[in-house]
């Protein structure tokens, strides 16, 4: 989920205005306009599941990132892949890998009245 300012002037304009939605999904023919780079830079041999949604603030970003359980070695487990992510984006300017699980969020304070994580607050983090 994204803030609105990301879609350019039209966008803008809709949620700027006083009749817009508070949040929306979108792109469900799987056909995005980024689909095919984001299989280009990531060396996946079939697109990845992506499922757009913007929403009613300027500026932040959520990116869950699902994985195809096909990419991944029998017994692999989430502990394991986020290690690997936590290691890999580790100084990044541009991406931070969130604590595992509901427990860890919460002890880093990223959950808003304990249980939810607002893009909006994460607005000029990077």
């Amino acid at each position: 989920i994204s803030g609105y300012s990301g879609g350019g002037n039209a966008l803008i304009g809709i949620y700027e205005s006083d009749d817009h939605e508070p949040w929306g999904a979108y792109g469900y023919s799987m056909s995005h306009k980024h689909l095919p780079e984001m299989a280009k830079y990531t060396g996946l041999n079939k697109q990845p599941i992506f499922q757009p949604a913007v929403a009613t603030f300027a500026q932040g970003m959520v990116v869950s990132v699902p994985l195809h359980y096909s990419l991944l070695k029998e017994g692999v487990t989430g502990e394991e892949v986020h290690d690997v992510l936590s290691k890999y984006y580790d100084g990044s300017t541009f991406v931070k890998v969130m604590p595992l699980g509901e427990s860890g969020a919460k002890e880093a304070g990223l959950l808003e009245r304990g249980a939810f994580l607002r893009p909006d607050s994460l607005a000029n983090t990077n």
